[in-house]
């Protein structure tokens, strides 16, 4: 796989049918991101770029647990960069052509993973006020469930084709 030479040879390797708040943002965030790692860390995998990914949300979890001002920023500065390496992962899998089966399920187990874990650190700053937080929590966190794996149904319908 050669190296990309500019930031805009990454668009080619982007998905397609994301949602538009995705195009608008993320992928543009990500170009740069995958642009970067693939210059800079040689034989990186997409593997590794979704637990970068998981590791930053994780650290935004953990800024979401705290009251301060500054911790609330981190956290919403951490959650989008997850975000964006979430988006960088399929694209260093697309470009160095070491997509796989088990690195699509990884990616959605670890995305769901942060999800609940914010989901649960936001009730955990609303419990003392509001007692169901959790149940809400827990409610959300089905819901997440259940249309990350109507999302991935979709996807291995498209991979069989």
């Amino acid at each position: 796989m050669p190296i990309p030479q500019k930031i805009n040879d990454i668009v080619a390797y982007q998905q397609p049918h994301d949602s538009i708040f995705s195009r608008l943002i993320y992928r543009k965030i990500s170009k740069v991101l995958t642009f970067y790692m693939l210059r800079w860390i040689p034989g990186i995998a997409a593997p590794d770029v979704t637990i970068i990914s998981f590791v930053i949300g994780l650290v935004g979890a953990v800024g979401l647990l705290y009251p301060a001002w500054w911790a609330k920023i981190l956290a919403f500065v951490c959650i989008q960069l997850s975000f964006a390496f979430d988006c960088s992962d399929g694209e260093v899998a697309r470009m160095t052509g070491r997509g796989s089966k088990f690195g699509i399920w990884f990616d959605s187990i670890s995305d769901r993973t942060k999800e609940i874990v914010w989901f649960f650190a936001v009730a955990y700053q609303y419990y003392p006020v509001y007692e169901q937080a959790y149940y809400l929590a827990a409610a959300a966190s089905l819901g997440n469930l259940l249309v990350g794996y109507l999302r991935e149904a979709k996807k291995s319908i498209f991979l069989a084709e």
